[in-house]
């Protein structure tokens, strides 16, 4: 080999080495569920906006209106700490009945116990819809949502 062959290849192998030292942000596995007046709400786009420092997170609800996350770089999970949620698109799953707000979790009450209070509306997300015309999908944001380093982190959404 002469040595300019010699040469490529270490700064090649160097490159590599120095490459795999990098360190990405800490991510943490969070997967969650959403739906839309009690049914899960299907092929739905979810993208988490950390607060602070960090790319977000993206992820796709399923049939079931499960989802997990995936950071910007392609790794599994999200960067610790507050997030605003943007949904795009998505429908209510074909063929379930919805239910009232006002009727959720009173099923399953026996006698005696007290009802769930009223969830209260989320004053950043409310009002804040776009799309619905000229073929652009519907979107909702400014869901808050929680990332821990310490717990599961499974997110509910209710739209």
């Amino acid at each position: 080999m002469t040595r300019a062959s010699l040469w490529l290849l270490a700064m090649t192998l160097l490159g590599t080495i120095g490459c795999s030292w990098e360190k990405g942000p800490d991510l943490h596995a969070v997967t969650g569920t959403i739906t839309k007046d009690g049914v899960p709400f299907t092929n739905a786009s979810l993208e988490f906006y950390p607060k602070g420092p960090g790319a977000p997170s993206y992820g796709k609800s399923d049939e079931e209106g499960n989802f997990s996350l995936r950071y910007s770089t392609g790794s599994p999970g999200a960067i610790e700490g507050e997030h605003l949620v943007t949904v795009i698109g998505g429908q209510m799953k074909s063929g379930v009945t919805p239910v009232k707000k006002e009727e959720r979790g009173l099923a399953s009450l026996t006698e005696g116990d007290t009802p769930p209070a009223k969830p209260v509306a989320n004053p950043e997300a409310k009002g804040r819809r776009r799309g619905g015309g000229g073929g652009e999908p519907e979107s909702i944001q400014g869901i808050p949502a929680m990332v821990s380093a310490e717990n599961e982190n499974h997110v509910v959404i209710e739209l």
